[in-house]
């Protein structure tokens, strides 16, 4: 059925190539107008289906579904496509919605059948100014699954091949080497809604400098090896989101470039492995915040020195309202590789492991402070759960007499050591 601009494509007879039919729909709307899938059977594609880049304004080519339908890997293909199963070169105005790529990895078990190819690779085709900054506007993927590849969405490629500006709302990657892979120093400003992941290796990976700006709003995960890796610096946000069955939720802070990292609302339950990874691992070039937010595992940092065990970048860590599964010692683990790094811990409780959902088993005492190449926290102050004050890490004894002055005199010694008075009185 064909109407002005709009295409209903049916899939192939059962077991023959749908690519065809697909491409020519593409080239029939000359990149402007919709396709229409249809989710009787299996679209079976031998190769790339490529939706360029429109000819004539800002109008972009849509694929949608009645129901929702699946483009799937001709069983004949051994090989996946190098582009992938569909390349998007347009980055103006386009939708898609309401349909899954499936690859090889759900042939069979993926153990014995590796994950590989690209499911969706979106991002500006070559000589059209890629790396520039034109790359996007008003993009959206709507209720798209990629399953069983290697990389199942890829925005950007490593050649200066970018992508900007897009909204996922309600997308999953399941069963993939890396669901979503953002490349290029100009793939940025992606917006994560209801984002889900389930069974991939790495389930959001920011690879290459330059892309960032990646930002999460809702959504679930199950059985990832790691949720969310974010190598270069730039700023990123994960809100409200729940993770169970990870080794680890989120890795970050490769780089001397200054990171911004946010955690906000977070609930990330069901951790495997013997414990020795940290839940939340961040180093040299981030400021994390992490906030509201329950983690049943730990926070770890890892600086980077230079020489004189000097650290190259210094970063920060603030914890507000955060709940961990761990030792009543301490909110995070500072150990001499976070030699230091200024801390700030609001409002911090702990879960001692094995003890089941309620209450937390205590409070951390509210501080702000750095941590010494031991390891040890060093607070400038603390207040504990009972809201008494103390300066420094321990008492401060002052000794003397007040009658012959001596211990005024080594009060104010000791005001002076915890920065609060500038001693200029004489003697």
């Amino acid at each position: 059925m064909t109407e002005p601009n709009r295409i209903v494509v049916e899939p192939a007879p059962a077991g023959q190539d749908s690519l065809p039919r697909l491409q020519a729909a593409v080239d029939q709307l000359q990149g402007t107008g919709e396709i229409v899938l249809l989710p009787t059977r299996p679209y079976l594609l031998s190769g790339t289906w490529y939706l360029p880049r429109p000819a004539s304004g800002a109008l972009g080519l849509n694929i949608t579904s009645i129901g929702h339908a699946t483009l799937r890997l001709h069983d004949s293909v051994t090989v996946p496509p190098a582009d992938g199963l569909l390349r998007v070169e347009s980055n103006w105005q386009y939708k898609l919605s309401g349909f899954s790529v499936v690859g090889p990895g759900t042939r069979s078990d993926p153990v014995t059948t590796p994950r590989s190819g690209i499911g969706i690779w979106l991002g500006h085709e070559a000589g059209h100014g890629g790396g520039d900054g034109t790359h996007g506007g008003g993009c959206i993927l709507e209720r798209v699954y990629a399953i069983g590849w290697g990389v199942g969405f890829r925005l950007g490629t490593a050649e200066h091949i970018a992508t900007s500006e897009l909204l996922f709302s309600h997308c999953s990657a399941r069963i993939c080497d890396v669901g979503m892979e953002l490349l290029d120093q100009n793939t940025l400003n992606v917006a994560l809604v209801m984002w889900g992941m389930e069974a991939n290796r790495v389930g959001v990976r920011v690879y290459q400098p330059g892309a960032n700006d990646v930002h999460v709003w809702g959504g679930s995960a199950s059985n990832n090896g790691v949720d969310f890796h974010l190598a270069p610096g730039g700023v990123f946000s994960v809100n409200g989101y729940r993770s169970e069955g990870a080794r680890q939720f989120l890795v970050s802070g490769q780089t001397r470039a200054k990171t911004n990292v946010v955690i906000s609302s977070c609930e990330v339950l069901g951790m495997v492995g013997d414990g020795s990874v940290a839940a939340v691992h961040c180093g040299w070039g981030n400021c994390l915040t992490v906030v509201s937010s329950t983690i049943q595992g730990w926070i770890g940092w890892q600086q980077v020195f230079g020489p004189g065990g000097v650290p190259l970048v210094v970063g920060t860590l603030t914890m507000m309202g955060v709940c961990v599964w761990g030792s009543p010692d301490r909110p995070f683990r500072g150990d001499g590789s976070a030699a230091g790094l200024p801390y700030r811990v609001f409002g911090c409780s702990y879960r001692l492991p094995g003890n089941p959902d309620g209450v937390p088993d205590g409070w951390f005492p509210d501080q702000i402070g750095v941590v010494r190449a031991s390891g040890d926290l060093v607070p400038a102050w603390t207040v504990d759960a009972d809201g008494v004050f103390q300066l420094g890490g321990s008492p401060r004894v002052v000794t003397g007499s007040w009658a012959d002055g001596s211990a005024a005199r080594n009060l104010a010694v000791v005001l002076e050591e915890a920065g609060i008075i500038a001693n200029q009185t004489t003697a």
